[in-house]
């Protein structure tokens, strides 16, 4: 009886392992892979993500304040909605009439505008760097008890932007409208 020859069988199992562990090899690889171009593609959506900011600026010698929103963000921000925080109603659009009562009711002495708010419509691009004056006074003359920084603060926005990739944001300064003024 001739005997089984043990040796081709243990290289055809050798062959078949080493072929199931390429096999594996090259999938995770490939997973490997996907995982990558999706984690550079996030990077890539980080790097151009807008970022908008406000700022009050007040010149207490002449009486002068404007607020202006920038976009510190590497991307543009594509403006979808922008609306006027009046002491808690959102307005599309604020008229010099809403501007000026507003101010009678803080006891506001004397108001010349320089630059009441724009009209931003939605498509409008904020370019990396670039600065929306939102808000602007020539001179404001006040009654005691409320400086220029808490009557800018009066005149607040929201803003709706997203990205050049769709991602939603929203801006909206914190401390608006007429309990800003209340000292604390």
């Amino acid at each position: 009886m001739a005997g089984i020859d043990w040796s081709g069988w243990a290289q055809m199992a050798v062959a078949v392992g080493a072929l199931t562990f390429a096999v594996r090899e090259a999938r995770e690889a490939r997973e490997d892979r996907r995982a990558q171009s999706q984690r550079e593609a996030n990077d890539l959506r980080l790097r151009a993500r807008p970022r908008l900011e406000g700022n009050y600026e007040t010149d207490y010698g002449t009486g002068a304040c404007r607020f202006e929103v920038k976009n510190v963000g590497l991307g543009p921000a594509i403006l979808t909605k922008f609306q006027h925080d009046v002491n808690g109603r959102l307005l599309d659009v604020l008229p010099v009439d809403t501007v000026l009562e507003l101010a009678r009711e803080v006891g506001v002495l004397d108001l010349t505008g320089d630059r009441y708010p724009p009209r931003l419509l939605a498509g409008t691009v904020v370019q990396p760097g670039e600065v929306i004056q939102v808000m602007g006074f020539k001179q404001v003359r006040l009654p005691p008890g409320i400086d220029l920084d808490m009557f800018m603060r009066l005149f607040c926005a929201r803003i709706d932007y997203e990205s050049i990739y769709g991602e939603q944001m929203v801006f909206g300064p914190n401390g608006c409208g007429v309990d800003s003024l209340k000292r604390t």
